[in-house]
């Protein structure tokens, strides 16, 4: 039985696109997909490091540092869901800005 989040659990979580950047090595300057990286969203006072989440790290593209995912922040850490191209961004945007 999966138990039903309270009205206050409703209220806090909330989604965006949030930036993910990977961490290098600095002995040899590449990116190091081991590490923990750091997520960027809108509100800044909610960035953190996070590791071992190999299904975001499955989604970048070999040699890439920094990509776009839907995320959902619950329970004061984020939710990561699928990759968000570039030419999504903006749209995503536009339809948010609508919903408001």
């Amino acid at each position: 039985m999966t138990a039903k989040p309270s009205t206050m659990e409703m209220i806090t979580a909330s989604k965006d696109i949030v930036i993910i950047c990977l961490a290098l090595n600095p002995g040899t300057g590449d990116i190091d997909s081991e590490a923990p990286f750091v997520v960027i969203p809108s509100n800044l006072g909610r960035c953190g490091m996070y590791e071992n989440r190999p299904d975001v790290i499955a989604q970048f593209l070999p040699g890439e540092r920094q990509a776009r995912f839907e995320a959902e922040w619950a329970d004061g850490e984020w939710k990561f869901g699928r990759r968000v191209d570039d030419e999504d961004v903006g749209f995503l945007a536009v339809g948010k800005f609508l919903q408001t």
